[in-house]
């Protein structure tokens, strides 16, 4: 049981909102966008590779389709930037727009973040929770927030302590 000083009872009458980090954004998309604008350099300017390397084209291909699918992947969360990601409530959780989740069909409830050692900021976070028996897995790469913000919050509204 988490103490709740008065003060914060009263704001949690209020669903909380967890927005999604712009700064994340923009780290993700020039990444992964530098990394694909210099590896089409060196295949134009600076490597004239023999025109039968599948080994150097497959390569080439499969960079562009990873850029472009990037590209496709961000663009709805970079249109809905101003909009919550997530709403975690008294009721339940909403993730971006989707329908609510009571509370009483979650049974687990976890974050996951994996990180690359010193790329700490490229660390994949991803939220797994079990409903109603099945698993469902939401991307959290972009919130503006940490995974002990967001599991203090769920422990606060699911316990139904804001009452």
């Amino acid at each position: 049981m988490t103490y709740i000083s008065p003060a914060m009872r009263e704001q949690i009458n209020v669903p909380h909102r967890i927005a999604y980090s712009p700064a994340r954004i923009l780290y993700f998309s020039v990444l992964l966008l530098g990394l694909g604008a210099l590896f089409f350099y060196l295949a134009v300017t600076e490597y004239n590779p023999p025109k039968q390397s599948t080994a150097f084209w497959t390569s080439a291909i499969v960079a562009v389709v990873a850029v472009v699918g990037f590209c496709f992947r961000i663009l709805p969360t970079l249109l809905s930037v101003g909009q919550p990601a997530v709403i975690i409530s008294r009721e339940g959780l909403r993730f971006g727009g989707k329908s609510l989740i009571p509370w009483d069909s979650i049974t687990d409830n976890v974050w996951h973040e994996q990180t690359g050692g010193i790329f700490s900021p490229v660390a994949l976070r991803t939220i797994r929770l079990c409903v109603d028996g099945r698993q469902v897995k939401q991307h959290a790469h972009f919130f503006k927030c940490t995974g002990e913000d967001y599991l203090h919050y769920c422990e606060i509204y699911s316990n139904g302590e804001a009452t």
